[in-house]
């Protein structure tokens, strides 16, 4: 059978099938796109951030953030001797920005080496 315009009938259906499939896709791809959008990432600001007595015994690390939103944290990799490359971390406590203070890290009796540090944050 055919349509006014000349086309079979199946064929008529399937091609608006598939008009209406890309309508969806489209509509879809406009929703996720407005869905996914996030507003920026507030974090610490303006940290000082202090290594202390790296590759010494009993290392440590602190950090004090004063600007920004969020949180932070002091960690220090900590090892059994000075040339161990097997690292432990030892973390400080998490502080808000809004109360501030600092946070510090240090090595303790079962990994007393320090290997560096540094600080996490997040919102």
């Amino acid at each position: 059978m055919r349509s006014p315009s000349g086309m079979t009938m199946p064929l008529r259906r399937r091609l608006l099938r598939a008009a209406r499939g890309i309508g969806l896709i489209a509509a879809l791809a406009a929703g996720t796109t407005v869905a996914t959008a996030e507003p920026a990432a507030a974090t610490p600001e303006n940290c000082l951030f202090n290594d202390g007595a790296a590759y010494q015994v009993f290392g440590y690390t602190t950090v004090t953030c004063s600007g920004g939103r969020g949180y932070y944290q002091a960690v220090v990799f900590c090892s059994v001797t000075p040339y161990d490359s097997l690292k432990y971390w030892h973390k400080g406590v998490w502080r808000s920005v809004t109360t501030g203070g600092q946070s510090s890290a240090q090595c303790n009796a079962a990994h007393p080496y320090g290997r560096g540090g540094t600080f996490l944050t997040a919102e």
